[in-house]
């Protein structure tokens, strides 16, 4: 597994449940949670930096009933 800490001003879209439902609870995700996350990866150069950002799109918990 990975881990991954990060931060946005942007919230990503969250889904639970199958089919995928979007979360209205906030109570739903919490910390621990196992999740199947969306990520997209982007090359970037600034001021002499060179490296890897990614972009979390979605977050998809799957309900305990599945």
């Amino acid at each position: 597994g990975f881990f991954f800490s990060g931060n946005s001003t942007n919230k990503p879209t969250v889904l639970a449940g199958n089919p995928p439902m979007p979360v209205t609870d906030s109570e739903v995700v919490y910390a621990g949670s196992l999740v199947y996350v969306a990520v997209k990866a982007a090359p970037y150069e600034a001021e002499g930096n060179r490296g890897v950002k990614f972009f979390l799109n979605s977050v998809w918990k799957k309900s305990q009933n599945n």
